[in-house]
């Protein structure tokens, strides 16, 4: 009976433990440290979540993406040329317009909101959110267009579907935010 009960109980105590590692690997998963994803060219970081993916396509734009259940969230990130005789807001204006008739053409119902002049982390900022919708491109879509002031300015396209998780809304966030100087 003594070894029964002695059995039982480190059964107990193994499952405990077992249990209390899988919560400890979740908690981890959820808490790693995101991979700093660096345009050199620009002078910029971002981190990025795990699952995101980046790469470069063939026109050099550097491609953050991620899509899961929920949706999709797409940004295209292209380092503009510097020159001295085009203010920032000038070239802001260059860059979004360029987006926006691509996106009149493809996007119904296209709406763009209200430019937004900030800074982030030291840089001057310029970003305006827009709406529509592609059938073909899952739906009804939201989309960014954000130009930073950064060693050469940094020109980003962001679009997601409008049904999306939490947690891509969450994290895309998260990624346009860290965006910095190279450290």
């Amino acid at each position: 009976m003594t070894s029964h009960l002695y059995k039982r109980t480190l059964v107990r105590i193994s499952l405990m433990a077992i249990t209390l590692l899988t919560i400890g690997s979740a908690v981890n998963g959820q808490n790693a440290k995101p991979t700093v994803y660096k345009i050199a060219e620009a002078g910029v970081q971002i981190e990025l979540p795990s699952g995101w993916e980046a790469s470069k396509d063939p026109s050099g734009n550097h491609v953050i993406s991620k899509k899961d259940a929920g949706g999709y969230v797409v940004f295209s990130i292209s380092v503009l040329p510097r020159d001295a005789s085009v203010s920032f807001d000038s070239l802001y204006g260059a860059f979004s317009e360029g987006i926006f008739e691509e996106a009149k053409k493809d996007w119904k119902g296209f709406q763009p909101g209200t430019v937004v002049k900030d800074s982030q982390n030291g840089m001057a900022l310029r970003a305006q959110k827009f709406d529509g919708s592609m059938e073909s491109a899952g739906g009804e879509l939201e989309g960014i267009v954000i130009l930073i002031d950064s060693a050469k300015p940094l020109g980003i396209f962001g679009q997601r579907t409008k049904k999306h998780s939490d947690l891509l809304d969450t994290e895309s966030t998260q990624i346009l935010t860290s965006i910095k100087k190279v450290q």
